[in-house]
């Protein structure tokens, strides 16, 4: 074999090597591009992602509803909320107020309404009570024996509170505005008996004042 032949296989294997390895430079260029497009779009895909599930889990106004499901975003900070995030608003029931029955220990002559003054010291035990406690009020209630008609007795018990309300204002100074009387008759009668003891029982005054709620 001449040496013409010889460089020209040479040349040709020269160039056909320099073809193979530009090919196999080319390829791995391609795939090195492919992934990196691939990861980038993967990493991109996951921040989207990363997004949304921060945004599913918001709750701006801190009440345990996710803002995708409240319907009330902006419910106060401690209200008790229901399951759309609402503030739940309990009934309230109206509180009744405590009334004390006060011991008044005053009775009256049969028919009569004037208040005797042996009773002025029980009278004036009530008065220091309301002087203690200016907030108070206090109901005089009047009450009758079952003796007579009861639309007269319902008049009589009328008399007898009305008279204990005077003599508080008139001799223990406490302002009528906080004292009222209310004549019950032989509505509410202690003793049922018809007898002389029975009936002094009945024939008597209570007072009730408020005790606060």
């Amino acid at each position: 074999m001449n040496k013409y032949i010889l460089f020209k296989i040479l040349l040709i294997a020269s160039c056909t090597l320099l073809t193979t390895l530009q090919e196999t430079r080319a390829e791995q260029s391609f795939e090195n591009s492919s992934r990196a497009e691939v990861v980038a779009t993967k990493q991109k895909h996951s921040e989207g992602n990363h997004d949304t599930l921060e945004q599913m889990k918001l709750d701006s106004d801190n009440d345990a509803v996710l803002d995708k499901h409240d319907q009330c975003p902006n419910s106060p900070v401690g209200n008790d909320v229901d399951r759309y995030g609402c503030t739940k608003y309990a009934k309230i029931e109206p509180i009744e107020e405590i009334v004390v029955t006060i011991a008044l220990l005053v009775n009256f002559e049969n028919d009569k309404y004037n208040v005797e003054q042996k009773y002025f010291a029980e009278i004036n035990r009530v008065a220091k009570f309301l002087k203690q406690y200016p907030d108070k009020s206090l109901v005089i209630e009047g009450h009758t024996s079952s003796q007579g008609g009861s639309q007269y007795n319902k008049r009589l018990s009328q008399k007898r509170a009305n008279e204990i309300v005077k003599v508080l204002t008139d001799k223990f100074a406490i302002d009528n505005n906080r004292l009222s009387a209310m004549g019950y008759g032989e509505e509410q009668l202690i003793d049922l008996a018809d007898t002389i003891q029975a009936h002094a029982i009945n024939r008597r005054i209570e007072g009730k004042v408020s005790a606060g709620k």
